[in-house]
């Protein structure tokens, strides 16, 4: 057993992954997509309620190379026919795996947070799920640093730059975000329980943009939600897919994405430009150094900084990490 399964597997993770596993169908599943860990716990309590039987193909995904090993192991006693990953999901093509066969349930025990990355991965799944499967995914809703659910944060509360856009586009968009906040919060009012505090913005923020990007193909119906405790703070959202239908729906969810990718890719060019400008300049000019400061005296402090010694108006985080400063190029390299 390898050590984050360890480390994860409690009481409220066995709850989350017991109801994630739990299907309504009579009969199971076809074809099953998942990611079990080096217990294959998911798997086993598919078995236990019926999800999926030995007849099933399952579709495994683990990048660590010894619990992958485990879990082929495992595999070969569990079910007749599978595939391995053996990689990261969002590298997996499911279209050349599958050969012309849809997922009918997926547990995505992801433990991870909803990044940009996972997101063009997810929104391109539009064509591998059967129109009544069932999905489940567990995502952290610690945000810290991604910019993914940054941006989502931002759209939902109206404070993604719209630079290019006129009025009437910037009313569909608005309306549009109004629209999946609606249908979301109404999903969740009936299903969610929330054991943390409410105000956490990234909650909603995953749990809005997971169901956008279920949304491309399907009509999608959020039916179980619990948060609980791991190593930070979880969220398992379920969905059930349908025919598609509400061609309004897809349409807003689809803009509401469109201005998440928009507004992330925007930021990071952005401080690309910025960076790019810094770096046009002459050195005593990314210093700071006066206007009327003498010539000699500019180089000298040019050549004190290249040596690791910071100019004394200069504060010492901007400092840190100066594209000038040897000390933070060789953090920066490390």
């Amino acid at each position: 057993m390898d050590a984050a399964t360890k480390k994860w597997n409690g009481e409220m993770k066995e709850a989350a992954r017991n109801l994630a596993v739990r299907s309504d169908k009579k009969t199971p599943a076809k074809v099953y997509l998942g990611l079990p860990g080096s217990g294959c716990k998911c798997v086993r309590e598919a078995l236990k309620q019926g999800t999926i039987d030995a007849d099933t193909f399952v579709v495994a995904v683990e990048r660590d190379p010894a619990t992958a090993d485990l879990i082929e192991t495992q595999l070969n006693g569990l079910v007749k026919d599978y595939h391995l990953h053996r990689d990261v999901v969002n590298t997996l093509d499911l279209k050349e795996v599958l050969q012309g066969r849809k997922i009918d349930f997926a547990f995505l025990d992801l433990c991870g947070s909803l990044d940009m990355k996972l997101a063009h991965w997810m929104y391109g799944l539009k064509d591998v799920f059967t129109t009544d499967a069932v999905v489940a995914y567990t995502y952290s809703i610690q945000g810290r640093s991604n910019k993914f659910l940054s941006a989502v944060v931002k759209d939902i509360n109206g404070l993604v730059y719209y630079p290019n856009y006129d009025f009437d586009t910037r009313s569909k968009i608005e309306m549009a975000t109004k629209s999946v906040k609606k249908i979301v919060k109404k999903q969740l009012h009936r299903t969610a329980r929330f054991i943390y505090d409410s105000n956490n913005k990234y909650r909603f923020a995953t749990i809005a943009a997971a169901w956008a990007l279920m949304s491309n193909n399907h009509n999608v119906e959020i039916t179980r939600c619990e948060e609980y405790c791991d190593t930070t703070p979880m969220v398992m959202v379920k969905f059930q897919l349908s025919e598609k239908k509400d061609n309004l729906s897809s349409r807003r969810a689809w803009i509401f994405l469109e201005v998440v990718s928009y507004g992330t890719l925007y930021e990071t060019s952005r401080k690309k430009e910025k960076k790019a400008k810094v770096n046009k300049l002459a050195p005593w000019q990314q210093l700071g150094c006066p206007v009327d400061m003498p010539r000699t005296e500019k180089a000298w402090v040019v050549i004190r900084a290249k040596q690791g010694q910071r100019p004394e108006w200069m504060k010492p985080a901007d400092w840190a990490w100066h594209p000038i400063n040897p000390n933070g190029n060789r953090r920066k390299s490390a």
